[in-house]
């Protein structure tokens, strides 16, 4: 997911796909209680499409070169499983874990600011 060049598949896109993903589940416990309308699933469900749409065109590019290349990406079986191979889910990690290393240095900051001001 870490492609140069590839909209949507750096970390700020990690996240948005993220979020877009998540937003409908925080949206049904809004309805739940009572504090959602049509207009906020309205807005959901445009962000979980665009999210989506991400996801797919960055699949279908990867199909379609695949295709056009002529390459065979190997599977692996892991007790009669199969997985992705090591290569295809690094980017995915490494972007997660490049978010979620920028997500704690900000919230450290944020902390560390606090307690300075404390003073």
């Amino acid at each position: 997911m870490n492609n140069t060049g590839l909209p949507g598949t750096g970390i700020g896109g990690f996240l948005y796909i993220l979020l877009g993903f998540a937003m409908p589940f925080v949206e049904l416990y809004f309805t739940a209680c009572g504090r959602s309308s049509r207009a906020r699933w309205k807005r959901v469900l445009a962000q979980f499409g665009i999210a989506l749409g991400i996801v797919l065109s960055i699949e279908a590019t990867g199909w379609l070169l695949r295709i056009a290349l002529g390459f065979e990406v190997p599977r692996l079986s892991l007790a009669g499983v199969e997985v992705p191979p090591v290569f295809v889910l690094m980017p995915f990690l490494l972007s997660g874990l490049t978010l979620g290393g920028v997500v704690l240095a900000i919230r450290l900051w944020g902390v560390i600011s606090a307690l300075r001001r404390a003073r």
